[in-house]
């Protein structure tokens, strides 16, 4: 047992997934990131995942812009397109599952 006026160990803290997951890349520590966010890490090696347990968050990603210019081609475009992507990406679409949602649901 440490004495109580013993400093505390060393260590790394972030307080946001892009600054763990950067301290991990670094060989600086472990991170708890999306795998949604960071598969092209995965797939290269450059992180592993030690196991496949996921866990479902009720946030999600908004996409925001003015009432009046959600019809406008422009943004029905890129709205169209990122909705396409994540409904392709199986990650997105698990996780959308396991938060009991479909990809795009809040945002018809």
């Amino acid at each position: 047992v440490a004495p109580a006026d013993a400093a505390p160990p060393p260590r790394l803290t972030a307080d946001n997934q892009a600054m763990e997951v950067a301290a991990a890349l670094g060989d600086q520590g472990v991170a708890l990131g999306s795998p949604i966010l960071y598969g092209r890490e995965l797939e290269r090696g450059l992180l592993i995942r030690p196991f496949e347990a996921t866990v479902a968050l009720a946030e999600g990603y908004w996409l925001c812009y003015p009432p009046g210019r959600r019809l406008t081609s422009k943004i029905a475009r890129f709205r169209d397109w990122v909705l396409d992507t994540a409904r392709a990406d199986p990650a997105v679409v698990e996780g959308a599952r396991l938060a009991g949602r479909e990809v795009g649901e809040a945002g018809n």
